[in-house]
């Protein structure tokens, strides 16, 4: 319920008069152009009699983006469309009272009527959320795979050149840089039985900012003391990782597996989302040499990431007699403890990572017929901050998906046919967003179930 303007007089929703409809026009485009050339060797060597396979390449990369970040615009709706005529007799479902008894309209009927009414839908962009970037990767490596009694190590390392080029809305604003990652890695197996296997590793990882996060377009605004900015942050620097893995596998059947593992990582640069300061002339060249404040994407510090996982894979071949010899079951659990340190001095979890991720499956699989049905458990994770006291998180999610092939047993005139069912969601999941603790959503959203069936032919 609502209240008449003015007065503490109680009024339906669906009972008001608007004065004016507005429209918003929602739009996140990136074209993207891509070219890759790749030369790579290898030769079989032997060192001190043991078998040792060396292999080198190098890489060129080129690519130009150009787009917009997630935009909204919005403006008066076109009196010429009906809005009611789109309406349809079907209620809204909600786990919350539809006491405003809202409907579904034909969302597809009006977006065209809308379109037709103001001659398509050929948005102006604002200048701060464009995206006009080039970037050239040069990049080579080299690596060896040498055998010795009991096992194998592979050592080897990968050097990458990045040069880039993002402009903002201007001619004005354009801002190049470069640089350059030196990736080493060692991998160790060691066969402590035939059935039994241990793994170590030594890894490093580069992970760049995404176009939308290093755009040179943003909106100045020069009413405050330095002028201060929002939108893309150009001197983002590449978040850079290393660390360590060890696991033991048992292969303790056929085609089964039993292992654990631990894992480590140290993380430098962890982009997020906050305020930093900048040479405004960046953004403005009268201003080179002013500190400006950017609200935006910015690098923190101090990310770790460490784990342990265990992993399950049964199969009942060996135990049961045909049909049931096709069943089997997997199973997953992994727990994460991960942290990174903002500019401020305040502590988060990584985003995207959850402290407890598992997950199982049964299947079957036998004379062209695969059927499995999965359950998975993912705990809360941050999402993106926008400060250090405002945190956005992904409340715990679980889901069922199901899925269900069978290849027909003959081939029509050369042509494999496999007929398939999916069901997604079948727990009716719903994703629930808050902010700081979860009495504080923000979001809340349900895809309901869904369904495909179809068929496949493979010639």
């Amino acid at each position: 319920m609502s209240s008449r303007p003015f007065t503490q007089t109680p009024i339906r929703l669906d009972q008001i008069n608007f004065s004016t409809n507005l429209g918003i026009l929602v739009d996140a485009r990136l074209d993207n152009q891509a070219w890759k050339a790749k030369l790579d060797a290898e030769r079989p060597l032997t060192l001190m009699g043991r078998d040792l396979d060396v292999k080198i390449g190098a890489q060129y990369d080129t690519r130009e983006a150009e787009g917009n970040s997630f935009a909204q615009i919005a403006g008066g709706f076109p009196s010429a469309v009906q809005i009611g005529a789109f309406g349809t007799s079907i209620p809204w479902y909600t786990d919350f009272t539809n006491s405003i008894n809202a409907s579904y309209f034909d969302n597809p009927g009006l977006r065209n009527a809308w379109s037709r009414a103001v001659g398509g839908f050929d948005l102006a962009i604002p200048g701060d959320l464009a995206i006009v970037i080039e970037e050239d990767i040069y990049a080579a490596y080299a690596m060896a795979k040498l055998a010795f009694e009991g096992g194998n190590a592979v050592f080897g390392a990968r050097v990458e050149h990045t040069e880039y080029t993002t402009d903002g809305p201007s001619l004005d604003i354009s801002y190049s840089d470069d640089y350059t990652a030196f990736l080493p890695s060692l991998h160790v197996n060691f066969d402590l039985r035939d059935d039994l296997k241990l793994r170590t590793s030594l890894t490093t990882g580069l992970s760049r900012p995404n176009y939308s996060e290093l755009r040179a377009s943003a909106s100045i605004n020069p009413t405050t003391t330095p002028p201060s900015v929002s939108g893309g942050n150009p001197t983002l620097d590449a978040e850079r990782t290393w660390g360590g893995d060890v696991s033991l596998e048992w292969y303790y059947a056929p085609a089964s597996l039993l292992s654990v593992g631990a894992f480590h990582r140290e993380i430098s640069d962890v982009i997020y989302s906050d305020s930093t300061t900048i040479d405004g002339g960046i953004y403005d060249p009268s201003a080179a040499g002013e500190t400006w404040t950017l609200n935006g994407f910015v690098n923190g510090r101090n990310g770790r990431l460490s784990g342990i996982e265990a992993n399950f894979i049964g199969l009942a071949e060996n135990l049961l007699p045909s049909p049931f010899d096709g069943l089997g079951v997997s199973g997953n659990v992994t727990l994460i403890d991960s942290e990174f340190e903002t500019n401020g001095g305040v502590k988060f979890s990584l985003p995207g990572t959850s402290d407890l991720i598992y997950n199982a499956s049964l299947f079957y699989e036998k004379g062209g017929l695969s059927a499995r049905l999965n359950y998975q458990f993912r705990d809360a994770w941050l999402s993106t901050t926008e400060n250090d006291s405002l945190a956005e998180f992904w409340d715990a999610q679980e889901r069922v998906d199901a899925s269900l092939r069978y290849t027909l047993p003959y081939d029509l005139r050369g042509t494999q046919v496999t007929l398939f069912a999916n069901g997604n969601n079948l727990s009716d999941a719903v994703d629930v967003r808050y902010d700081g603790v979860p009495q504080l959503p923000n979001q809340v959203e349900r895809y309901g179930r869904y369904w495909l069936v179809g068929l496949r032919a493979d010639f």
